[in-house]
């Protein structure tokens, strides 16, 4: 080690073979540490070592010599002369025209590696499994999920004894814009149970979201905060073939910074109060009335308390 590292200390590399891993060889290593240091190597990667080409080019002038070793004493002499009467340095020999194939071979995996990470960020599959004891009843679960930037996309396969079902959904953002589509698929019968799209925009003080439940029900609602103590929003939905319609306002106000009032009007006559007290940070009460309009004096109205904790 002092030939070929005289002025510094010394760096010693092997891999992992049981005769170099013994006792009595890490024994020497530790006596020896302050002369070198043993580099760590991956045991199962004898190609992309770097040492073993060394090993090749001293085997071969070795073996050119006209008299071979015939005891360790020989073989440690002819080994220290192939070294120094070899003209190029430790790391000349390292980087030998056969390890360049290894560093493409190593900068090729790595880079399919980068894609393929690139590729599975923020991929997740997760797979559940359940079983009734009592019922005997088997069952199964998927479940794939998929989120970058702008996109995040699920898929959940159920399997059951009365069929798979597939389930999908996915999210799509820019800037102040999401569009959202989630299905049910049944194999079994080979047509789609349940399909809803969803479009929404928020902006700092406007939001709007408009949704089509499997092509039958249509609705939208809008939001504006007024000012920085008012706050309103408008609902509405219909129903096709019934002709259903539903349509609500509510309008929520802040009588200071611990306490708001809440009011809405559906146009089924349903009036709804609400008052918000904060008692202390994370801690609120709230009072709440529902009053039926059509039928005011015939009871069924609501009151309501209730504590909410925050921590």
């Amino acid at each position: 080690m002092a030939t070929v590292f005289p002025n510094v200390r010394g760096l010693f590399q092997q891999d992992d073979a049981p005769c170099l891993t013994a006792d009595i060889v890490q024994e020497q290593f530790e006596e020896h540490d302050k002369e070198f240091k043993v580099l760590t190597w991956p045991p199962n990667s004898p190609d992309l070592n770097p040492i073993e080409h060394l090993w090749d080019v001293l085997d071969k002038q070795v073996r050119s010599m006209e008299a071979p070793p015939h005891n360790l004493q020989d073989l440690k002499g002819l080994l220290l002369t192939s070294w120094c009467q070899k003209p190029h340095t430790p790391s000349e020999v390292l980087w030998s025209p056969g390890l360049e194939r290894d560093q493409s071979c190593f900068w090729r995996h790595k880079e399919e590696l980068h894609n393929i990470r690139q590729i599975t960020k923020g991929l997740k599959v997760t797979f559940d499994t359940s079983f009734s004891p009592n019922t005997g009843k088997k069952s199964g679960k998927v479940k794939t999920a998929y989120k970058c930037e702008y996109v995040n996309v699920g898929c959940d396969v159920d399997f059951d004894f009365s069929g798979p079902l597939v389930h999908a959904a996915a999210v799509l953002g820019y800037d102040s814009w999401l569009a959202g589509f989630q299905m049910t698929f049944d194999p079994t019968k080979s047509k789609t149970t349940r399909n809803n799209l969803a479009i929404g925009y928020r902006a700092r003080d406007f939001q709007l979201h408009t949704h089509v439940n499997d092509g039958s029900e249509f609705g939208g609602s809008v939001y504006q905060k007024l000012s920085d103590n008012l706050e309103t929003a408008v609902n509405l939905a219909w129903t096709a073939g019934s002709n259903n319609t539903r349509f609500g306002i509510a309008a929520k106000y802040a009588l200071d910074s611990n306490s708001s009032v809440n009011v809405k009007v559906n146009n089924s006559s349903l009036v709804g109060v609400g008052y918000t007290q904060t008692l202390r940070p994370g801690v609120k009460l709230i009072l709440s009335a529902l009053v039926d309009g059509k039928s005011i004096n015939a009871g069924g109205h609501k009151l309501g308390l209730g504590f909410e904790l925050e921590a």
